[in-house]
């Protein structure tokens, strides 16, 4: 039998989760695109796109729990970001992290927010500050649940199902259904996702995901792209957001 090195593992619905408020997802997963589109749209440095693009996932982090939604999963970086673009860039995306996480860690006690990070983003920086951070924060938050936030960083869907499928190979379980797969995967310890905002859409009425996004979680998800870049994404955006998902009805193929 195949289990999911959490602790805090629980049964989810396979299609969905719900919060005390039905009208509410239970878990937002945010692909922040635009932050170096933004950049170049105002006459400035890649970086300082980014700069403000973690100051937005701070309030918008916030703005989701204060509004009761218990999961928020944010995409920091993918594979490619970190191998492809510019190491200058990637440098300095580093340090803003590490400047996130300290700050973290000064107010768990406040915050109250169990914080995991998956993907393959510390073995290709291969940063031992970094490693030290994040493990601290993820052991100082290891007893809260109300309130879980993910990041991904260096995380791509794709090699995250390719790293569960040798897992399911090595063990050879004599069955192997939902949770089986489910157990095996990084994120295995989070519910299904409900709702994906995917920022900085370049055409309306357009979506796309990339690089199989949480591919196993996202499979009865609405998704929303706005062509809003993702620094210029207000609280006000988000809001009209939840209202727009509370009148849809998901059928779950019904």
């Amino acid at each position: 039998m195949l289990f999911c090195p959490y602790f805090e593992l629980r049964t989810f619905n396979q299609k969905t989760s719900m919060t005390g408020n039905h009208n509410l997802p239970v878990h937002v997963a945010v692909i922040p695109d635009g932050n170096r589109r933004w950049a170049r749209k105002h006459c400035f440095e890649p970086w300082i796109g980014h700069a403000n693009g973690v100051k937005r996932f701070e309030e918008t982090a916030d703005a989701f729990f204060r509004r009761g939604i218990p999961y928020f999963t944010f995409w920091a970086a993918s594979t490619d970001n970190l191998l492809k673009r510019n190491k200058k860039e990637v440098v300095y995306l580093v340090g803003l992290m590490k400047k996130q996480l300290s700050a973290r860690i000064k107010s768990v006690e406040k915050d109250k927010i169990r914080f995991l990070i998956f993907g393959q983003g510390q073995s290709i920086i291969n940063d031992s500050d970094l490693d030290a951070l994040i493990s601290k924060l993820e052991k100082k938050t290891e007893r809260y649940a109300e309130r879980n936030l993910t990041i991904l960083f260096g995380y791509d869907g794709f090699d995250e199902m390719t790293a569960a499928v040798n897992k399911i190979i090595n063990s050879r379980p004599s069955i192997i259904d939902y949770e089986t797969i489910k157990n095996v995967l990084w994120t295995c310890s989070l519910p299904p996702v409900d709702l994906v905002i995917r920022t900085g859409e370049p055409l309306s009425n357009w979506a796309h995901l990339s690089a199989g996004f949480m591919m196993w979680l996202t499979g009865n998800s609405k998704i929303y792209s706005p062509q809003v870049l993702w620094p210029d994404f207000t609280e006000k955006e988000l809001d009209e957001t939840l209202k727009e998902y509370a009148k849809e009805k998901r059928r779950f193929g019904a």
